[in-house]
């Protein structure tokens, strides 16, 4: 019986950064993308004008569901305006 051979590559960022961006199937994922491109978006936002943000709590109330969940704003745009028909 052969013997598994050991893994011998430390490129564990790279993998990670690899599973931020695919699906299941390996393919890049647009959602995944768009999800981190947004979540970005919305911390610099909160970091730039929380003076504003603190005055109105819609505003501050979306982009920290951004921030927390943003699975949850997929649907809710999804809900909002179709499944893609």
């Amino acid at each position: 019986m052969v013997k598994p051979a050991v893994e011998r590559r430390q490129s564990v960022l790279r993998r990670d950064i690899n599973e931020l961006v695919r699906d299941p199937q390996g393919k890049v994922s647009a959602g995944k993308v768009g999800s981190i491109v947004g979540q970005f978006i919305a911390a610099k936002y909160l970091l730039i004008h929380n003076g504003d943000l603190i005055n109105k709590w819609e505003t501050l109330l979306i982009l920290l569901s951004v921030l927390i969940a943003p699975e949850l704003i997929k649907k809710i745009v999804t809900m909002k305006y179709g499944g893609g028909k």
